[in-house]
């Protein structure tokens, strides 16, 4: 699970609510949420103790599901580079 600073990436179906007519209503940006949660301690640094979340709401969280539209630094990198190098091999041509 990649989370940086406060925030967490959690299935949102974990903190939807009973709606009114039945169904459930998942919170929208800008809502708060209270929520519960269960995790393992992933590494400590310092006085931060860095958690990997296992449980929401008592749900299980997927850290594979939760990151597997998050790109990956390494290939972003190199997906930059590869055009950096581009734009360089095409600077003797007039636009």
């Amino acid at each position: 699970m990649k989370n940086t600073s406060n925030t967490l990436c959690v299935p949102l179906a974990s903190l939807s609510l009973p709606g009114s007519g039945g169904s459930d209503v998942p919170p929208g940006v800008g809502d708060e949420v209270d929520f519960t949660g269960k995790g393992k301690v992933d590494r400590i640094e310092g006085d931060n103790a860095y958690l990997t979340v296992t449980t929401v709401n008592d749900q299980p969280v997927n850290a594979d599901a939760a990151t597997a539209d998050e790109p990956d630094l390494d290939d972003e990198e190199g997906a930059m580079r590869a055009d950096a190098a581009k734009t360089d091999s095409n600077k003797d041509q007039v636009y």
